[in-house]
């Protein structure tokens, strides 16, 4: 474009140095021959040769200034309103020309630390350190950046897209603790740049870690190679021991990968377990001594330190005991013949087995020992017999295999079993006319609802007491295993009648023979006698109510219990005399003896039902209208 631009300012120069006309003195290198695109010097009609006159010429003067003022018009972009980026070589721009033409710029670059990286263990060979964004006003890309200063050697750049405007200053090698002072340049495609001088990377030093944890620890004089190291003193007292490491400040979460002991006394897993690295017992190491060893301990970094660790030795004793009461058989219903008590575990610090044991002291004949495996470390106290409610002394005496003895005086408490208590789910009815099997209710009517039942609950409850059979005293209440009451002997036809109440006492037992009691009662209740319902016919006039005309009255009949009515002895009372009641089946039928005058008869009929607890007695009146 500024070839273009040259050409066209050489083309137009002496057009711009006249404003008006042309005289023929502005004309320069007038070409021979002809003047091309003669339309527009002389509107297509003419042609001007060389050989014109000069006089001729006046006539093109109003024309070529039209010409003039069109590439004026046409170059003026040029000149003043240059595109961004089409402009190179700025040696072209002349001092006349500068206020009209934009300069390139060059490029900036934004810089972003990585500073989590900043540290000896994560600054390692093509870590990013810092995050560079690069960007030029003209959009001159690709970029390209270059570094230097003292330490640029120490990173390298690594680009991250096509435009190379986002730029990695990447860690060159695994870079130590200390200062990195390095220059950046940046640059665009016309070689524009910007220089960013004695940037900085300080590199911390990661922490190398402080042993901790058991540090100080314990180990019996007798133990053999491989033993757990404890965290405290006494055999099988407390935890394995175990080393451990923190790091602050911690960077990038380290964690000690490898330990070693420079005493090959001791031994430390890469966990941390401490174990002993030989036999203690006849070593010449004893109760009283102190182990000790340097303990080097190096991190996924490689970051290391060395601590010492000390190990101090304790006694071997006898052997000892430890006790585990089954409280759950410490019961009358549990404790019976071997069953086991009391388990008994006997350990010994120098592993002096096979281990024996005695009982002696005041009760030692109401047990028995029982040893369950080769060594005799573990050993029951069983129960000899049934015992009894009490408290039971005795001594146990444990013994090595070298006679060393140890002995615990004991005791232990055999409880009372509960014969339980007897329970009630309401209270009972049974209607007076019930007989055997008839199930005792909790309905006040004593024949409809929910059956009568009992249950025993056990507090304490040793061994899952159930109760498994109930007894009752009174043979008209009976009871079976699971506690649902019913009519033992007949009621209907005892001495038991409506409002009395039937009293009896139940006992009770579980599976293992405890026998309880407790006592209940059933409460008797009313049989109805039946009902009779009086029908009218419509006859009831005197023109019909005659000996001949029929039933005047129908009487039916209905039992509250649905007993048996006692159809055939229904009787009858008529004040009157003039009323007859028969029988026809079910039912009783009322006519008249003769005709009826017109008035008001009363009568009563009298039924009951199969028991003959009661009578019912109703009267009725009938109305004879006069016709």
């Amino acid at each position: 474009i500024q070839t273009e631009v040259d050409a066209i300012s050489s083309t137009t120069s002496s057009y711009l140095t006249s404003s008006g006309s042309v005289d023929y003195t502005d004309i320069t290198s007038i070409p021979g021959g002809l003047i091309s695109s003669s339309v527009q010097v002389l509107g297509g009609t003419d042609i001007l040769s060389g050989s014109h006159p000069i006089g001729n010429l006046n006539i093109f003067t109003s024309s070529i200034q039209t010409e003039v003022d069109g590439i004026r018009a046409s170059t003026s972009s040029y000149l003043t309103q240059t595109p961004v980026g089409t402009i190179s070589g700025s040696s072209q721009l002349t001092s006349s020309y500068d206020s009209r033409y934009v300069i390139n710029q060059a490029p900036t670059a934004t810089f972003t630390n990585n500073t989590g990286n900043f540290n000896s263990n994560l600054s390692t060979n093509g870590k990013t350190m810092v995050s560079m964004s690069v960007s030029d006003s003209e959009s001159n890309s690709p970029f390209s950046a270059s570094l230097g200063g003292s330490n640029g050697s120490s990173f390298d750049l690594v680009y991250s897209n096509a435009a190379s405007s986002s730029i990695g200053i990447h860690a060159g090698s695994n870079l130590s603790a200390g200062t990195y002072t390095y220059d950046v340049s940046v640059f665009d495609t016309f070689d524009k740049s910007t220089v960013y001088s004695s940037r900085t990377i300080t590199v911390a030093q990661a922490d190398d870690g402080t042993l901790g944890g058991d540090t100080t620890s314990y180990i019996i004089e007798s133990a053999n190679i491989n033993d757990s190291i404890r965290d405290v003193s006494g055999f099988g007292a407390g935890n394995t021991s175990q080393l451990s490491v923190s790091y602050s400040p911690d960077y990038g979460s380290q964690v000690v990968s490898t330990y070693s002991s420079l005493n090959p006394a001791i031994l430390v897993d890469n966990s941390g377990n401490l174990t002993i690295g030989r036999n203690l017992k006849g070593s010449g190491t004893g109760s009283g001594d102190t182990i000790s060893s340097n303990i080097t301990f190096t991190d996924q970094y490689n970051n290391s330190d060395t601590t010492s660790v000390t190990i101090n030795v304790f006694a071997n004793h006898h052997p000892s005991a430890s006790f585990s009461d089954i409280t759950g058989d410490m019961n009358t219903n549990e404790a019976t013949a071997s069953v086991d008590l009391v388990n008994v575990t006997i350990t010994d610090t120098e592993g002096d087995t096979p281990y024996s044991a005695s009982l002696s002291g005041t009760d030692a004949s109401s047990f028995q020992l029982q040893y369950n495996n080769s060594n005799s470390s573990s050993v029951d106290i069983q129960s000899s017999g049934d015992l009894l409610s009490k408290e039971y002394s005795y001594t146990f005496n444990t013994f090595d295999n070298f006679g060393k003895s140890n002995s615990y005086d004991r005791s232990l408490i055999i409880s009372q079993s509960d014969t339980g208590t007897l329970s009630t789910n309401g209270t009972f009815y049974i209607i007076e006319s019930a007989t055997s099997g008839n199930t005792i209710r909790l309905n006040s009517d004593g024949r409809t609802g929910t059956q009568g039942d009992l249950s025993v609950s056990y507090s304490p409850n040793y061994g899952s007491q159930v109760v498994q059979e109930f007894t009752s005293s009174n043979a008209l209440i009976a009871v079976n295993s699971s506690g649902n009451l019913t009519v033992g002997s007949n009621i209907s036809g005892s001495s038991e009648t409506s409002g009395d109440t039937i009293n009896s006492n139940i006992t009770f037992s579980d599976q293992y023979g405890n026998v309880g009691s407790g006592s209940i009662s059933v409460n008797v209740t009313t049989n109805n006698a039946p009902d009779i319902v009086f029908s009218n016919s419509s006859i009831l006039n005197t023109n019909q109510a005659t000996g001949s005309s029929g039933t005047l009255v129908t009487l039916t009949f209905s039992d509250t219990e649905s007993d048996s009515i006692d159809y055939d002895n229904v009787s009858f009372t008529d004040s009157s005399g003039q009323l007859t009641l028969t029988q026809s089946s079910n039912t009783w039928l009322l006519t008249a003896n003769s005709q009826l005058s017109a008035s008001s008869y009363t009568f009563s009929a009298s039924v009951d039902d199969i028991h003959s607890f009661r009578t019912n007695t109703e009267g009725h009146t009938i109305s004879i209208a006069q016709s």
